[in-house]
């Protein structure tokens, strides 16, 4: 139940995101698209590539539920790219449409 609760609001949190950061103006709908994940660690300790892009599929599906793109199964994901940032930890998406 823990596990579904945390999976819902990471869906939501995704969502929200892109509420707040096209605020309505613009929503793209892409067929597929690219979608390049950079993870920033507090350490070098990354965690496993395949693990990292797992650990993001309600993030996914959020996007989906916003409306970027139809469906994410036709989606290209990149390898994961690592960094180190200490003091702001952080996982950026930089999606493209194609």
């Amino acid at each position: 139940m823990a596990k579904a609760t945390a999976i819902k609001k990471a869906r939501t949190l995704a969502k929200v995101e892109c509420m707040i950061s096209f605020a309505s103006s613009f929503k793209p709908r892409w067929k597929t698209a690219v979608v390049q994940v950079t993870w920033y660690a507090k350490t070098i300790a990354f965690p496993d590539g395949d693990n990292a892009l797992a650990s993001l599929k309600a993030f996914f599906d959020g996007l989906t539920d916003y409306g970027i793109f139809d469906d994410d199964r036709g989606n290209t994901y990149p390898p994961v790219k690592f960094a180190k940032d200490k003091d702001n930890p952080r996982i950026v998406l930089t999606i493209t449409g194609v």
